[in-house]
């Protein structure tokens, strides 16, 4: 195997990108370089790029990062990177805007300014993508917190917990019109960054023949959405149903929940609409 000179090592400088180097030992010792097996060619001796950037010889380190569809990519950086300076290379390769960017090392989220040393960031370090959830409480307030695509439902919960005081066993979260297994994980439900979910609640509905029906709906969800529930359960057309909650008649199929002041195991009676 040829060795490179003073002069060539020189050349190789730690801020060059990785095709350049592999290009750079590919032209002048006729070998092929990758990256990827973190090699690197130092006055003919080859080892791992860790071991060689811990002794001083080199400046360029290996960078994974996992994003939020569990997709592994695969940076070259050095330590005096800034964080916005990864981000923009992650933007580069995916596409996603730095400012919709949040990066986790270990357990810290990292902040733009910041450069990779100020992290103590070591080479073929892993960090993480991670996306921000708005969660809407029984009560309106949105909370809202961290979490990455293969976080389970359960673990959000648990996070609900940490912050809130409702028990796990006690919660009910919908995302979209959906309620959300314990036991999947975000990436299930084609979870979005900076989407929102809502902690649902239970409704009890006395339909005409006496019977209780237990319903899950969401501070978001309409007088027309309670409607459709029942007549999925039902067969009563929505059009036929009348809904009276407490001494209230709930009029207006538009109006939400909460405009009627309907609370978590609320009681509803179902009277059936008289024509004209």
């Amino acid at each position: 195997m040829a060795a490179l000179g003073s002069r060539d090592r020189e050349f190789v400088k730690g801020q060059d990108i990785a095709t350049n180097f592999a290009f750079f030992c590919h032209d002048h010792i006729r070998t092929k370089c990758s990256i990827k097996e973190f090699l690197c060619f130092v006055v003919g001796v080859y080892e791992k790029l860790a071991k060689l950037q811990g002794k001083g010889l080199i400046n360029i380190m290996i960078l994974f990062v996992i994003l939020n569809s569990g997709k592994n990519i695969t940076l070259i950086v050095t330590r005096d990177y800034t964080v916005k300076n990864v981000k923009q290379k992650i933007e580069e390769l995916e596409g996603i805007p730095v400012n919709k960017q949040r990066l986790v090392y270990i357990t810290e989220e990292v902040h733009n300014d910041k450069k990779l040393e100020d992290y103590d960031f070591q080479s073929e370090g892993v960090m993480f993508l991670c996306m921000t959830l708005f969660v809407i409480l029984l009560s309106g307030k949105k909370i809202t917190l961290r979490v990455f695509g293969n976080d389970t439902v359960e673990s959000v919960k648990e996070k609900i917990q940490e912050l809130e005081g409702i028990q796990v066993s006690k919660q009910r979260l919908v995302y979209k019109t959906e309620e959300l297994d314990k036991e999947k994980k975000l990436e299930d439900y084609d979870f979005q960054n900076e989407g929102t979910m809502y902690l649902c609640m239970t409704l009890f509905v006395v339909v005409l023949s006496g019977k209780t029906i237990t319903l899950r709906v969401s501070r978001d969800d309409s007088v027309k959405n309670v409607k459709q529930k029942i007549q999925e359960r039902e067969g009563i057309p929505v059009d036929e149903q009348r809904l009276v909650y407490t001494t209230y008649e709930l009029r207006e199929n538009h109006k939400k929940l909460p405009e009627y002041n309907v609370q978590n195991d609320g009681t509803m009676y179902l009277t059936m609409r008289l024509p004209g």
